[in-house]
């Protein structure tokens, strides 16, 4: 146990970066503290929902299982990528195998990581529902068991991911591939949280109506119990201090954790050793069509975006997914009925307006461009070396930023003028407006990343995982949509909306040009400093 507890303590050093006399340690206390704060809003939000169905309703024991299933929920999509990540490819296994250890202290080690993160977390989004619950019923004894429960209550589902993932991974040799894994379940994991959120947008209440209308579905309680039976255990342990439930809670979640770790310890090692490091595949080189520098740069790019799973999820997939999910929401509010009882007409003169907002929005949520030096790593000498100018490789970079944010406004125009039932032409017009602020976003992120590459890192996902570049260049475009929408309430412009959009279309325009034309020599510039 002393050497579990070791290697722990190791591990738990290594894995936090908030020492504040370091430059990154700043940055991670800067980061967590950004979001915290983030959090805030939706714990309160939390809080006073359930406090107002704790004070209108009865059924105590339902609206305890209903707040209990937000963390279970978050417990199962995060633990589905953290207990791989913890014991199979995190860089300290390797680290460890080696050593005079104990394969059960890398274990128990591993799995107390895995619970630390899971109980802050469990813990974080469970703990308004028992404040909310504190409030009305401030008895000590109930307290008390809450409290026991609040500490336990992620680990039944963890525990359980864990035992499903351990034998996935022992029995599936195609999932040991890093690459691979991170695609499949990424995609999983995203759809999974997708499905929630959409889900918990189906609901036309609010606050405590939104319970009161998910405790009269009996249907969907019975579902709950049945994938999450220790709810209904716990809820009960609290509302009417059954002593037989609260045992039973604590038994099974027990067992569990010793299935867990039976499970670890008999499959952790012969899965772990015949692990083999993620590798790119070397396909053979044939001759086919010319294309020129520009467009060949284009295709090489576009072929490692694709290819490589941690890049593609995180520079292609999320503009889409922000169509996908912005379609779902308007279907499930029933939006496009409303839409067809009002009047729409005059919208046209909008349409300018919209579509920069739509292109600097859509643009953000990719990082092709806000990336694209930084995906280079240690490589990054190899574009002064190839026999094509740094200018027209910057250039390459660019436009096929832009190209993808083009499809993904495309999309998005494509949804708006469903939903307004506009002409081809508003269609048309909204593009071009998008099109021109999404030129200048990916040019933004050309220029942060140039500036200031992030050339040092380990694996795939890491060049693009907590880059600050692609952060920088979403907030500032969220901060310039703000900018632009202030006149128009301080000033009364909205009559005047067309001859303002087209005003600021050209200055977006004069931008673009200036971007094309000389961004490329000024960000060759800049990497010379870093070459």
């Amino acid at each position: 146990m002393s050497e579990a507890w070791l290697v722990y303590r190791v591990l738990l050093k290594n894995s936090m970066t908030l020492d504040l006399k370091t430059k990154k340690g700043r940055r991670g206390v800067l980061l967590m503290a950004v979001l915290a704060l983030c959090f805030v809003p939706t714990l309160g939000l939390l809080y006073v929902s359930f406090l107002e169905a704790f004070r209108n309703g009865a059924l105590y024991t339902i609206m305890l299982e209903a707040g209990m299933l937000i963390p279970c929920l978050l417990t199962v999509i995060m633990g589905c990528m953290v207990v791989p990540t913890v014991f199979y490819f995190s860089r300290d296994t390797q680290i460890l195998l080696p050593l005079p250890l104990k394969p059960g202290s890398i274990v128990l080690a591993k799995t107390a990581m895995v619970l630390s993160g899971q109980l802050l977390l469990g813990m974080l989004f469970a703990l308004p529902v028992f404040a909310a619950y504190w409030t009305v019923h401030p008895d000590i004894l109930r307290i008390l068991v809450s409290l026991l429960i609040l500490a336990t209550l992620p680990l039944l589902p963890v525990f359980a991911v864990g035992v499903v993932m351990m034998i996935l991974m022992r029995f599936v040799p195609a999932l040991r591939d890093k690459d691979r894994f991170n695609l499949v379940f990424g995609l999983l994991t995203l759809v999974m949280a997708v499905g929630v959120s959409l889900a918990s947008s189906s609901f036309s209440a609010s606050d405590g109506e939104l319970l009161m209308e998910m405790m009269q579905d009996p249907q969907g309680i019975a579902l709950i119990n049945w994938v999450f039976p220790q709810l209904a255990w716990a809820a009960r342990s609290i509302s009417v201090l059954s002593l037989s439930d609260f045992c039973l809670y604590l038994g099974v979640t027990l067992l569990v954790l010793a299935l867990f770790l039976l499970v670890a310890n008999r499959l952790f090692l012969p899965a772990v050793t015949t692990m083999n490091s993620a590798g790119r595949k070397v396909t053979r080189r044939t001759t086919g069509r010319q294309h020129s520098p520009l467009v060949s740069c284009m295709i090489t790019d576009n072929r490692m975006l694709v290819r490589t799973p941690a890049w593609f999820m995180n520079c292609l997939l999320p503009p889409f997914l922000m169509v996908i999910i912005f379609g779902a929401m308007f279907m499930i509010q029933d939006l496009p009925a409303l839409l067809q009882s009002m009047d729409l007409t005059g919208l046209d003169i909008w349409m300018p307006a919209a579509g920069l907002v739509i292109g600097l929005f859509i643009s953000s949520m990719n990082m092709i461009t806000s990336t694209a030096f930084s995906r280079e790593g240690q490589n990054l000498w190899r574009m002064k070396v190839i026999p094509v100018p740094v200018r027209t490789q910057i250039l390459a970079k660019g436009l096929l930023g832009t190209a993808w944010s083009a499809v993904s406004c495309l999309l998005f125009v494509v949804l708006a003028v469903w939903m307004i039932r506009g002409s081809a032409l508003d269609g048309l017009v909204m593009l071009a407006a998008a099109l021109v602020a999404s030129v200048f976003v990916n040019g933004l992120g050309l220029l942060v990343d140039g500036w200031h590459p992030k050339l040092v890192w380990d694996d795939d996902t890491t060049a693009v995982k907590n880059n600050f570049n692609g952060m920088i260049e979403m907030f500032v475009a969220w901060a310039i949509i703000l900018v632009l929408f202030l006149p128009l309430l301080m000033f009364g412009l909205f009559d005047h909306i067309l001859v303002y959009s087209l005003a600021v279309t050209g200055v977006f325009l004069l931008i673009d040009l200036w971007m094309v034309l000389k961004g490329p020599g000024l960000i060759a510039g800049f990497l010379e400093n870093q070459i």
